[in-house]
């Protein structure tokens, strides 16, 4: 089991643009454990993602988007703490007993934008996965979700939020 008070933030990446928080083992020096972090699930390299646009019966365009997320401890990250810690001899894993996964988002209604959740039950097992299926009831929501997805990866108007 971890010790809280040993947590560290460990930062990495370009330009240390990212950060972990890891706890060493209360009675096994040699063992960290790391919180993990979401990411979408990967499946063979690729994302498991899936954008559909269609034209509705109602005659306008609109769409749903179907995805998957995932914990992960990055590799880049441990081998960042491996080098800042030092004697770090393996890694621990944590125990989930129940959680679930927020996905927050906002769409376009009329003039504004409105902030929608949707929640799900991770698999509580391996990187907890959990998936998501939004419909898209607008071209503009539709484009909203187009441009979070591939844009040049600065902020989004979308956010994963894990609570075990």
């Amino acid at each position: 089991m971890f010790d809280i008070t040993t947590a560290r933030t460990i930062t990495y990446g370009a330009q240390d643009s990212l950060s972990v928080t890891v706890f060493r083992d209360r009675t096994e020096a040699g063992i960290w454990y790391m919180a993990p972090v979401p990411r979408l699930r990967l499946q063979g390299g690729k994302p498991v993602f899936a954008l559909t646009k269609y034209r509705s019966t109602a005659g306008g365009i609109a769409g749903v988007c179907s995805f998957e997320v995932e914990l992960t401890a990055p590799e880049e990250a441990k081998r960042a703490a491996e080098a800042k810690i030092g004697g770090i001899a393996g890694w621990g894993q944590f125990t989930w007993t129940s959680g679930e996964v927020f996905f927050d988002f906002e769409l376009p209604d009329g003039q504004k934008m409105t902030g929608r959740t949707v929640a799900q039950t991770p698999s509580l097992f391996g990187s907890n996965v959990a998936g998501f299926q939004v419909e898209l009831d607008s071209d503009a929501a539709l484009n909203t979700f187009i441009a979070g997805f591939t844009g040049p990866g600065t902020l989004s108007p979308f956010r994963i939020e894990y609570r075990m």
